[in-house]
């Protein structure tokens, strides 16, 4: 991520100056070289650091990519013939570069892009994985230029996520999104409270709702609409969830219809 192509046999990573002195230092440690770092010649607080003319070339011949196409969304469908396992290190490696991951007041994980057809091609890397995504939105930036987003759905970040600890677990840290690992981490873990809350809250209206029909024998929808607990409760939801909630229980048998608005408990016989 982060990275560019001056020429055709070296590639430069450019990254604020805290991650590039851990970007060194990984290459470093991992691999026994120094490579060469220099300031970025418009940004003060970020570097420029060369990589060895050999990983490019490595790319180049073991993905069959043309460094002619490497800056055109040709390179990006390249993936789309690679096995699973690639295409997630392509998109951890797009989402390091121009991915947003936001989990504080709000979760978001946004892919940025000024080309197009480049978002075009990361889209249909996420349709390949099957994970749900916005359509591609047209906005301007704060610096006035047009820029190009798609939202990558929650739940499918958080498949996003299983597969790329997958991935750690085979082949090391190095396989997740590096020093964004952690912001998608903490996304993951809001989302869990969530559902969780969210799970306890649909329990607990069930069995309020099983209750009342236990009690009563026979309820219509504005009794339950009325009803001193779960008035407040169905003021935050849509006016058709108990349709949608007596469908669902009938449907597993719980309760039986008698007539349009009117519902009893299954284990009671109808009264004449």
């Amino acid at each position: 991520g982060d990275g560019s192509l001056p020429s055709k046999n070296t590639a430069r990573y450019i990254q604020h100056r805290a991650n590039s002195k851990w970007f060194k230092n990984l290459i470093k440690s991992e691999i026994g070289l120094s490579p060469k770092i220099s300031k970025h010649s418009t940004s003060k607080n970020c570097d420029l650091i060369t990589i060895p003319a050999y990983f490019a070339r490595l790319a180049k011949y073991l993905l069959n990519l043309d460094i002619k196409l490497i800056k055109r969304p040709e390179s990006i469908k390249r993936f789309l013939e690679l096995p699973v396992e690639y295409r997630l290190q392509f998109l951890s490696a797009f989402i390091v570069d121009e991915g947003h991951i936001r989990y504080k007041k709000g979760r978001s994980c946004i892919i940025s892009q000024n080309n197009k057809q480049f978002l075009e091609a990361v889209s249909d890397i996420l349709d390949s994985l099957n994970y749900k995504h916005s359509a591609i939105k047209e906005e301007y930036s704060k610096k006035g230029f047009i820029i190009y987003r798609l939202n990558i759905y929650s739940q499918s970040v958080l498949q996003f996520h299983k597969d790329i600890n997958k991935l750690i677990e085979k082949y090391g840290i190095y396989a997740g999104l590096w020093h964004k690992q952690n912001a998608l981490d903490e996304y993951v873990k809001t989302m869990n409270k969530d559902l969780k809350y969210t799970k306890i809250e649909k329990d607990l209206m069930n069995n309020i709702i099983l209750d009342i029909i236990k009690k009563e024998k026979m309820v219509s929808y504005n009794q339950l609409r009325n009803h001193l607990i779960l008035k407040e409760k169905l003021k935050l939801r849509s006016k058709r969830y108990l349709i949608n909630k007596f469908y669902e229980m009938a449907k597993q048998g719980i309760i039986t219809r008698i007539k349009p608005g009117q519902l009893k408990f299954k284990n009671f016989k109808k009264t004449i």
